[in-house]
């Protein structure tokens, strides 16, 4: 039987409204509540994938985390457009990179990669406040905030480094680690939570979150490939 909660957050989700922050005791429950938000989602828009946060050291210190997080994405969340719809008021950016793995496990977490692309992901929460103002259990509990995933032009190679520019103001560059390591490290993390896996995975942010609005233009680049995107 599905929480309350999670009809008020699937609601939200599907009119463009946003609730008040609710309590949520712990890790476990935010799980729970996550684990239903994702089931439904996935059950009215189908399966496109998977998005991995709290992905460094900094964000994981900050929000009291001993691992990253992740949530599966649904089908209509991994999109090719380069305008995206500003449907929530708390919204954000992050530079991604995104690969489509095929059969991934902790075997094959190298070969299993079909396509790495450079990619904006687009989280936007469900509540009537930012994400300063929430903490983990309520991010996870909101399915990690997922909106839309954008994917950019395919990659020959893990770049060296990643922008992030709003309005031609950078808004920060960094280079491609994360917590494990590198983009096939958080490949393997994944597969040590879900099994064996396919479809679109967000990697983690390696710039952002940074709040956007009406209008932004939004530019992820990198040494190989660019993408820009514009916020209606």
């Amino acid at each position: 039987m599905s929480d309350e909660r999670v009809d008020m957050l699937l609601a939200a989700y599907k009119t463009g409204s946003t609730i008040e922050p609710f309590e949520v005791k712990d890790l476990a429950e935010a799980r729970l509540l996550s684990s239903q938000l994702q089931e439904r989602l996935v059950n009215l828009e189908g399966f496109g994938g998977y998005k991995i946060s709290f992905t460094n050291y900094k964000s994981l210190k900050a929000f009291g985390l001993d691992e990253p997080e992740f949530a599966l994405l649904s089908g209509s969340m991994v999109v090719s457009d380069q305008r995206v719809q500003l449907k929530f008021p708390y919204t954000y950016a992050e530079a991604e990179i995104v690969v489509k793995a095929r059969e991934c496990d902790v075997s094959n977490y190298e070969e299993c990669v079909e396509e790495m692309r450079l990619g904006l992901e687009i989280p936007a929460t469900r509540f009537n406040a930012p994400l300063e103002i929430l903490n983990a259990y309520q991010i996870i509990a909101d399915a990690l905030t997922a909106y839309k995933l954008i994917l950019g032009p395919k990659l020959s190679r893990i770049p060296k480094k990643v922008a992030l520019k709003v309005n031609d103001r950078k808004e920060g560059e960094n280079v491609v680690f994360y917590v494990y390591g590198d983009v096939y490290s958080m490949l393997k993390w994944l597969s040590t939570r879900v099994g064996r896996f396919s479809g679109y995975v967000s990697t983690g942010a390696i710039v952002g979150p940074v709040m956007i609005k009406k209008h932004d233009v939004l530019e992820v680049e990198t040494e190989e490939a660019s993408l820009t995107v514009t916020v209606v």
